[in-house]
């Protein structure tokens, strides 16, 4: 879209993926702004989002800036749990629904088709897009809040080849190039453009700010979001207003209704292509970033109750005229459902892996994660009781923590962190609610067999199971579940299925809690009884024991656990902890053989079952700790001797 609008020259895949992770995870884990300036001087504002709700946030933050949105559902997945979560968030704000059938080009090449040639044997291509459709007109018959949001929009195309259509198969005509015209036009045809609230002054001026960024000075703040009214300038002085009014305008000192603070605009820049280009004012519909400075302590103590600039200036907050303060209504993004605490680290190998000493301090972990919350609307902070350095995050799910902490880790910092919880709340009555998900597992037939004992132990309720394969090979097995029986879920699905089962889940909602479950892990640790590198013998000489987490050559520590047993307990007998040298060297009886087995003992003939910081939080007993350093992501007994213990209760 950039490269075809004459916006850029040239344009990669996934532009606007800039973070690390993202790179690395293949996904979209920010919302990010892009603007499409076409020729003629049109210009279109886009807004880039995530799609796994894990980051959902950022989802409802971004839906907040826009008229209406473009659903991508890739062909070959067709509907999935984060697409309903999206479409229903944006239905429920009345924005323009408009969809494109992605990815097309991987089916077959013989679907395109030009005057010369027809296509060969599309029937059955045909019946896979004609499924999604329908999957699509399902999901919005379910998720629109009116009858105009079922006028559905629907193109086809494919984002590598840089093609849309408004109809399938696709028909190039010879010689013609593939072009996603049809895309803009079908933008200009069903998104409506901004619509500006004027008034005879300045006091119809309203942005709302969608994120927010620190300037070095300690005091300034960059605000960045859409003007919905009115006009700004550089050194314009604007008012700050907090609130959830719902856009009902207050007087200026009714501290009951808002929270006010003023600023000076110093530079405001536009966002062209990827670039930021500054600008000496910004009209509605822009999405800019102004950059505002606190205005001089004499200014500020004439006006009463005006707070400091950067207490006020959040996400959420508007940018508004000074003199009649009002603020655009907000919509706070869904509590969060997982929380796990957060704590100094106090393993053997305290700051081994740390160069600059004071990312060890828990102050400054504090500190960062309390910036993170600046922007990061889903994620919450609290105290611990008692624990002077703990805190405890809270957020959507393990991946949306994970990436927080892995930023973290790349960042220097090092940490310990508790298994994960499920948030609970209570209802009117005082009943307690816990968050469910629903659960959708596709996998061979065979494998149910194994699948269904699995879940019938975590209290699942089982739903429909439909066949997804002429000859019933495979299956999708639907279940609803408490979201704090599935943190592992995935892991022991993959397991038994050998990597061939295709796992979902869709955050449902919260339920009543259910008593009675037990959560504690089935299957024991191995953990190391000495500090040392792992060796080849070592680990070959109990590899039937179990699975290990690490591969020969890697120094463990006394009380780290290395690996997940075979043997499993029962629901009456918990499985016990195995403790195993797996640092021990094979003795030899000569000098020949002393100097082979050398060689040898730090060769790795074992891979490492799992390693990512989500995984092992997810596999977490409660007396077990994720110790996170800048190169390592290790997980420890908190209170070990040596000795088996059994498995305290998740």
């Amino acid at each position: 879209m950039l490269k075809q609008s004459g916006t850029l020259q040239s344009a990669r895949n996934r532009v606007m993926d800039n973070k690390d992770q993202e790179k690395e995870r293949g996904i979209t884990i920010l919302a990010k702004h892009t603007a499409l300036i076409f020729p003629e001087g049109k210009r279109i504002n886009l807004v880039d989002t995530p799609g796994h709700m894990d980051f959902g946030g950022e989802v409802e933050r971004a839906l907040q800036m826009v008229e209406g949105f473009l659903l991508l559902v890739d062909v070959n997945e067709g509907v999935r749990p984060g697409t309903r979560y999206v479409l229903r968030k944006a239905l429920k704000l009345k924005l323009k629904p408009l969809i494109m059938i992605n990815k097309v080009d991987r089916m077959l090449p013989n679907l395109m088709k030009n005057d010369n040639q027809s296509a060969e044997n599309p029937d059955d291509e045909s019946k896979i897009v004609t499924k999604v459709v329908e999957e699509l007109q399902d999901l919005f018959l379910d998720v629109a809040t009116d009858a105009d949001q079922l006028d559905m929009t629907i193109l086809y195309g494919s984002g590598r080849m840089g093609m849309a259509s408004a109809v399938f198969p696709f028909n190039l005509r010879a010689g013609e190039v593939p072009s996603l015209g049809p895309l803009f036009k079908a933008i200009e045809q069903v998104i409506p453009p901004p619509k500006e609230v004027v008034s005879a002054d300045d006091s119809s001026l309203q942005m709302l700010v969608g994120n927010v960024e620190d300037i070095n000075d300690g005091a300034s703040r960059i605000a960045i979001g859409r003007i919905f009214a009115g006009n700004i300038a550089v050194n314009q002085i604007l008012g700050v207003a907090l609130d959830n009014t719902g856009g009902k305008e207050v007087e200026k000192n009714d501290q009951d209704s808002l929270q006010l603070s003023a600023g000076k605009v110093t530079k405001i820049e536009l966002i062209c292509g990827v670039e930021k280009v500054s600008a000496q004012s910004a009209k509605f519909g822009d999405v800019a970033r102004i950059y505002l400075s606190p205005l001089p302590n004499k200014v500020l103590a004439a006006g009463e109750n005006l707070l400091p600039l950067r207490q006020c200036l959040i996400v959420g907050a508007t940018l508004c005229s000074p003199k009649t303060p009002k603020a655009w209504p907000y919509i706070k993004p869904d509590l969060p459902s997982y929380s796990l605490i957060v704590l100094a680290n106090t393993a053997s190998w305290k700051g081994q892996e740390v160069e600059d000493k004071d990312k060890s301090r828990f102050s400054n972990i504090r500190d960062r994660l309390e910036k993170e919350a600046l922007n990061n609307t889903s994620l919450r902070l609290e105290n611990v009781p008692d624990r002077p350095n703990a805190i405890r995050i809270m957020g959507r799910g393990l991946l949306h923590l994970g990436v927080i902490l892995e930023d973290l880790r790349r960042e220097d910092y090092e940490f310990e962190l508790l298994a994960p919880e499920t948030v609970t709340k209570k209802d009117e009555d005082g009943n307690l609610l816990e968050p469910f998900e629903k659960v959708t597992i596709e996998c061979k037939m065979v494998a149910l067999g194994e699948i269904i004992p699995l879940l019938a132990h975590r209290h699942a309720d089982l739903g429909e199971c439909e066949s997804v394969s002429q000859n019933g090979e495979r299956v999708i097995q639907y279940c609803t579940m408490a979201a704090r029986t599935i943190s592992d879920l995935s892991l022991q699905i993959m397991k038994l299925t050998k990597g061939d089962a295709i796992y979902r889940q869709e955050f449902l909602g919260y339920l009543p809690y259910l008593k009675g479950i037990d959560t504690r892990r089935l299957n024991g640790a191995i953990v190391s009884v000495d500090d040392g590198y792992t060796t080849d013998y070592g680990l070959s000489l109990n590899k039937d024991k179990g699975n290990f987490f690490v591969r020969a050559g890697e120094y463990v520590h006394f009380g780290q656990i290395v690996g997940e047993l075979n043997s499993k307990g029962t629901h009456m007998k918990q499985a016990q902890d195995m403790p195993l040298n797996i640092t021990r060297i094979k003795e030899s009886t000569n000098v020949r053989a002393n100097a082979a087995d050398a060689a040898k003992q730090t060769k790795s003939g074992f891979s490492s079952a799992m390693k990512s910081m989500e995984e092992l939080l997810s596999w977490a007993a409660s007396d077990e700790f994720v110790t996170v350093t800048p190169k390592s992501v290790r997980i420890r007994k908190q209170y070990f001797d040596g000795k088996t213990s059994r498995p305290k209760k998740h």
